[in-house]
């Protein structure tokens, strides 16, 4: 990230804190997680130089083992990617948790329901075969260290999604195609690809079939809803 990037990131971050104070010391008090740290440490991890360690259990955003081809699908192995249903507005299940949770955090709702849409399919007992859980499909790990008790509870699940997905937003600058992308294989799986732009044909062939499958349905689920520009405007802009 240049310096300018980082600077600009930087300034975005303490805007929102600056909004978000009272939410985020909630946050602090009933998970245990510092939230304001989360995102600076996902700053400082992409910042980091090549010759870095790619492998960090405290890495809240890196879901996924690139090095194990079963689970190069990552979030998206249990859910059906096949195909996305579309919905009349006003229809999507657990819409106002979504909705208080996306606005909490500064993220357009409609991402947030075309992930848990691809995800998951809104259900929120879904456990993938790698183990990912509920509406936005968190592993273990990454559940247990952004504080979510119970990654089958939906309030939790989404608030905790929404967190994951913020730290590779803030990780690639505000692309939010390449960060969906890393969500669902993780930015390791990214990194060992050389994919830094999703948006990038050649870049987006390296990735995961089902990767590949997994964008087209968030950019299926995002035109559905109208917003297709969320995947196209930088989330910093």
């Amino acid at each position: 990230m240049s310096d300018f990037s980082m600077q600009f990131v930087r300034m975005r971050m303490e805007e929102i804190g600056a909004r978000l104070s009272a939410r985020m010391e909630e946050i602090t008090q009933e998970t245990g997680v510092a939230f304001p740290e989360l995102f600076s440490q996902a700053v400082a991890r992409a910042a980091e130089t090549p010759a870095a360690e790619e492998s960090d259990l405290t890495d809240l955003t890196d879901l996924t083992d690139p090095t194990d081809p079963t689970d190069l699908a990552g979030l998206a192995n249990g859910a059906d990617i096949a195909a996305v249903p579309e919905r009349a507005a006003g229809t999507y299940p657990y819409e106002s948790l979504i909705v208080s949770a996306a606005e909490s955090y500064g993220v357009d709702p409609a991402l947030v329901r075309a992930l848990i849409q691809v995800e998951s399919g809104f259900d929120p007992g879904l456990i993938s075969s790698a183990g990912a859980m509920g509406l936005m499909q968190l592993m273990p790990e990454t559940a247990e260290a952004l504080g979510v008790q119970n990654a089958l509870d939906p309030a939790q699940n989404i608030d905790g999604g929404i967190r994951c997905l913020l730290g590779q937003i803030i990780r690639f600058d505000g692309d939010v195609r390449t960060a969906l992308a890393a969500y669902n294989c993780g930015a390791n799986g990214l990194k060992v690809r050389n994919v830094t732009d999703a948006g990038d044909p050649a870049q987006a062939a390296r990735l995961p079939a089902e990767t590949q499958n997994y964008l087209k349905k968030i950019e299926a689920a995002l035109a559905g809803m109208g917003r297709g520009a969320l995947l196209t405007d930088n989330f910093f802009a």
